[in-house]
Order: structure tokens, then C-alpha cells, then sequence
């Protein structure tokens, strides 16, 4: 049976904001995780001080296992500078629950479509910093990734090859400066622009469009397309492009 979570932060006079925005990044990682069922974070009306995030695991070991986890990233000692006193940390058990239907299934994916966007930006910001595992840990397992340049469909399996295939080819990482998105549950496609410099020197400066779909927080299906005759010339120069 599923089990309710309650983190009470009181944070010092004119952090919460920073802290809000600090456990909205986090959320990706909280999801990937494994075991979370739902994030809420909340601020208290009467004290713009006090954040709450009320949180559905599948077992309170299974929050306590993420807790640890947070603890030794270093996230929980982050949090707790904003605050005045440790958190506080409380678990129930779900008696009963009513869920109206049209309501509550708006307001969940409004929620959920937000969850997904940030999940989109995390993978390029960790697929940037090198962090492939993590990039790859937002895909559930079965997910596939279609690319322009070979024109092939990957699986989660191959996709980290690919990936570092990319790293090895530039001279540092890459930067990605993230344009247009349009979400919608399940869907979001977006616009970004990659800048960086091969092993060669050259400039590899590229436009991409991004198709996502997902189940849930997780990543299930991916098409990418870019300038590929810029690839061709820059992470592929000398290699025979594949046509058909």
C-alpha cells in the first residue's frame, strides 16, 4: 500500500522562493529515482516562510532509501542552508481517498506536463555535463531514440554509446540553449541550439527539434532531428552520409 510522505521546511526570512525552485529542479532526479508516485510542494498562506512537500512512495522504505541517497548527493546539506531548523519528516498511511473525476484529471496533467518539461531539460543539461547514466535514467527501459544522422532507433542499451560518441568528438562539452517548447500530456517537441568546438577545432554550432513522448515521468520514445550536413562536416567529417 502506497504511503504519504510530509517534508515541513521552515526556511530563513526570504528563502523560500530559492528554496521552492531548488526542490522543482530536483524533481527529475526525486522521479528517476524510483518509488515516487506523486510530488506536491506547497507554501503555507499565513507564512510565506514554511514550504511542505506532501509526497505518494510505494513504501516508506522506499522514501527512506531516497532520503539516504539525497544525503550522500549532498542535496539535503543544500536545502538544509536555507532553513532555520532541520526538516521535518512525518509518514501516513492512505485510509481513504476521492478523486472527482474532470477536476482532478485537469489539474494532474496541467502538473504532470510540467514534471515532463522539467524532465526534457534535465536530460540535455545532463547529457551537457557528461552525466550520461543520469541523462539515460530518465528513459524507462523499454524507450527508444531515433536518430537523423544514421537513421537508426536505439535502445536505452545503445543510446549511452551514442552519446559518448558525441563527448568523444568535441573539445569540451556542449552547450545547449533551449528554445520553444509546446507540451501536452504525454507529448512535448522543442526547439534548441547546441554550441561547441570538435577535437579538430572547428565550430559545431547546430539547430535542433526534439519530438518526446512519455508515460508517466519517463521518458518512453525520442526523434531527433538536426542539420545533419552540419554533422557530416563537423562530428562526422569524413564519413559517408546515409541516404535512404
Amino acid at each position: 500500500m502506497s504511503i504519504q510522505a510530509t517534508n515541513l521546511h521552515h526556511t530563513k526570512p526570504g528563502r523560500a522562493a530559492e528554496l521552492l525552485a531548488a526542490l522543482q529542479r530536483a524533481l527529475p532526479d526525486t522521479i528517476a529515482h524510483g518509488g515516487c508516485e506523486e510530488i506536491r510542494l506547497c507554501r503555507d498562506q499565513d507564512n510565506e516562510n514554511k514550504v511542505i512537500s506532501i509526497t505518494r512512495w510505494t513504501s516508506r522504505a522506499a522514501y527512506e532509501e531516497y532520503l539516504a541517497w539525497q544525503e550522500g548527493k549532498g542535496d539535503t546539506a543544500r536545502f538544509r542552508e536555507m532553513l532555520i531548523k532541520d526538516m521535518e519528516v512525518s509518514f501516513y498511511d492512505e485510509v481513504f481517498v476521492i478523486k472527482p473525476d474532470a477536476p482532478t484529471n485537469s489539474m494532474r496533467n496541467e502538473s504532470l506536463v510540467e514534471v515532463q518539461k522539467e524532465v526534457v531539460r534535465q536530460f540535455f543539461l545532463r547529457n551537457s555535463a557528461g552525466e550520461i547514466p543520469r541523462a539515460v535514467a530518465l528513459f524507462r527501459d523499454d524507450a527508444t531514440y531515433w536518430l537523423p544522422t544514421t537513421r537508426e532507433t536505439l535502445g536505452t542499451d545503445k543510446l549511452p554509446e551514442a552519446l559518448k560518441f558525441v563527448q568523444s568528438r568535441l573539445d569540451g562539452p556542449i552547450r545547449y540553449e533551449i528554445g520553444t517548447m509546446v507540451a501536452e500530456p504525454k507529448r512535448i517537441a522543442v526547439q534548441l541550439e547546441g554550441f561547441a568546438k570538435t577535437v579538430e577545432g572547428a565550430a559545431y554550432n547546430n539547430l535542433y527539434h526534439v519530438y518526446f513522448e512519455f508515460e508517466g515521468e519517463k521518458i518512453v520514445r525520442v526523434r531527433e532531428y538536426n542539420d545533419t550536413a552540419h554533422v557530416f562536416d563537423t562530428l562526422r567529417a569524413g564519413q559517408r552520409r546515409r541516404i535512404g
